[in-house]
């Protein structure tokens, strides 16, 4: 199954299936290793596996790991900010050697209750002395230009346009869009019988 999936979604649709199956009990990696590298898809699944995170905890979540290791922006998943020995809070991301977190936010979100503990956990972090940026799906589909830019700033890198490049083709070929979505239906449904 993992295999025609490998040969069918685009990247990030794959690698937001291999983040729920790298933590599932009978999933194990090196079987893949034993399969013969002739099969369609399985040089695709193997080099995505390594994408692969199984502390993931959301599909954006994924996507916005994803969208740091593609334009080259190391992080540290669920990374646990502690001050003083006391623990302040847990970040989706860190970016590698930095007090900037980034992380994913819902629609969880915008309830009051949630609301409330966000601005004391905001106010907890800002007092530590961290940064924390929050990103939406909007980021990531629509705005990643925003998004890549703090990335750039935070880093304190120059613009590299082949990163937002790679990023939209990726976008390009999921299901995260229009085009995605009808070459992906394209290659399921079933060739035209000719009589």
């Amino acid at each position: 199954m993992a295999l025609g999936l490998a040969r069918d979604l685009g990247e990030i649709d794959l690698v937001l299936m291999l983040d729920s199956l790298v933590r599932h009990p009978d999933f194990h990696p090196g079987e893949l290793t034993e399969l013969p590298t002739r099969l369609r898809g399985l040089t695709r699944l193997r080099r995505l596996l390594g994408h692969a995170d199984p502390r993931s905890e959301s599909p954006w979540e994924s996507i916005l790991r994803l969208f740091h290791d593609v334009v080259e922006a190391p992080v540290e998943s669920q990374y646990e900010v502690i001050q003083e020995g006391r623990f302040v809070a847990r970040g989706d991301f860190r970016l590698a050697g930095l007090r900037v977190l980034h992380e994913y936010d819902g629609d969880i979100h915008l309830t009051v209750e949630q609301q409330r503990r966000d601005l004391a956990r905001a106010r907890r972090l800002d007092a530590a002395g961290w940064i924390r940026r929050g990103y939406t799906s909007y980021d990531l589909t629509r705005d990643p230009d925003g998004l890549l830019r703090d990335i750039d700033a935070s880093l304190g890198r120059r613009r590299n346009p082949l990163h937002l490049r790679r990023w939209r083709d990726l976008l390009q070929g999921s299901c995260l869009t229009s085009t995605g979505r009808v070459t992906l239906a394209r290659r399921l449904s079933p060739l035209p019988v000719v009589t």
